[in-house]
């Protein structure tokens, strides 16, 4: 994944080159930096084509209960938010596994 690379140049555009984040030019500039289709990147971001698809991506992160960052989503079943010890993994390996054995 490139997020934290995207991240970085868009950290650098803004604060260090006074670069307008809100100029698709600027935004696909930084895409093709990081390597990523500029031109998708441009079409993308010239329509509202993936409005419906975002919105609900984001209901159905709602609806997990995801509310902070970072949240993991283990077997598109369980939310668990942010850092945990090593015992609240291992509970919910166990849980995913009876699940799955459940299930058989």
């Amino acid at each position: 994944r490139k997020q934290s690379f995207v991240v970085s140049l868009m950290f650098k555009a803004y604060f260090k080159e006074g670069r307008d984040l809100g100029d698709i030019e600027v935004l696909a500039d930084i895409a093709d930096t990081a390597e990523m289709d500029a031109a998708l990147v441009t079409r993308l971001l010239a329509t509202d084509s993936d409005t419906d698809d975002i919105r609900k991506r984001d209901a159905h992160s709602r609806e997990m209960g995801v509310s902070s960052v970072p949240t993991f989503i283990i077997a598109n079943q369980h939310a668990v938010p942010g850092a945990q010890p090593p015992e609240t993994w291992v509970q919910v390996i166990r849980d995913v596994q009876a699940q799955i054995e459940a299930a058989e």
